[in-house]
């Protein structure tokens, strides 16, 4: 089922290779996401995702910190419960996100938004993007973050907004020259594109691995992994069928090896019952 929701999503590039330049920032989602989006696009203005800044910030218990992000709080009576409420104005515009670093986990504090518990915090090793409730236009949004401990640091804690209709603007252009899907099951998709003069890269929301592989007009194609992460190839203008298959890696091996055991059972089952026999058969006739 994950793999039919991938090509539901999938998204191809119809212009340049400008996105094999990309590179990822390390602990940074929401720009690397804004990076890729505008090489898709061909793009230099700004990406459908801004950062946003919060109205106020009030502290009990603690000094509420100018500028959130990367701020260290800390308890002024050890002994009492802290917390940070955190205000915005939504522009009703598309969804916020608050992004997550590695520093902070489920042990050193729990998010409230709008008064209601959210989700405990997944564990993680690089940033995380946590979705916000969407609000109406000038809706007033509290989150509110309690410290489990004295102390903490709010490494990479900072607020996002997706401007939906910049979103949608944007991704019908990218969508006038999509991959036309003609089947698909869990292990195959297959559809027909056509690469317009100047194109050079078909890329895909399909995660590269090793189990994935593309075939342009029957042939299977080499393919290249556009911001460490997206399965992609470079073919040439013109109408094409595109078809993609997943194999679980190492699944041929694994069967042989299988098989192979299963004979040496075998063969290890026919000496022992022969072995028994011989035996019985040498007490029978002393």
């Amino acid at each position: 089922h994950r793999l039919i929701r991938r090509q539901r999503q999938m998204c191809i590039r119809d212009r340049n290779t400008a996105a094999l330049s990309v590179t990822s920032k390390e602990n940074d989602p929401m720009t690397n996401q804004n990076r890729l989006w505008q090489a898709l696009l061909g793009a230099t203005d700004t990406g459908p995702i801004t950062s946003a800044n919060f109205e106020q910030a009030i502290g009990a218990n603690l000094d509420a910190p100018s500028v959130v992000t990367g701020a260290f709080l800390k308890k002024k009576d050890a002994n009492l419960g802290a917390s940070l409420t955190l205000r915005y104005k939504a522009d009703g515009n598309g969804p916020y996100y608050l992004t997550i670093g590695s520093g902070v986990s489920n042990d050193d504090i729990s998010i409230l938004v709008n008064g209601v518990q959210v989700s405990e915090i997944p564990s993680h090793r690089h940033t995380i993007i946590l979705p916000l409730p969407n609000a109406n236009k000038n809706a007033q949004q509290t989150i509110t973050i309690t410290l489990k401990k004295a102390s903490v640091w709010l490494q990479d804690v900072s607020l996002y907004h997706l401007k939906t209709e910049v979103f949608q603007q944007q991704a019908s252009s990218l969508q006038q020259n999509g991959l036309k899907i003609s089947s698909a099951t869990s292990t195959k998709i297959t559809g027909s594109i056509k690469m317009p003069i100047g194109s050079g890269l078909l890329m895909t929301t399909i995660p590269a691995s090793s189990g994935w592989k593309m075939y342009v007009d029957g042939r299977e194609v080499d393919t290249i992994k556009v911001a460490n992460f997206f399965m992609a190839a470079v073919i040439g203008p013109g109408e094409h069928t595109v078809t993609f298959k997943y194999s679980v890696p190492m699944l041929r091996y694994g069967v042989i090896t299988t098989i192979g055991f299963i004979l040496f059972m075998i063969g290890f089952s026919w000496s022992e019952g022969a072995r028994k026999k011989r035996r019985v058969k040498d007490l029978t006739l002393h």
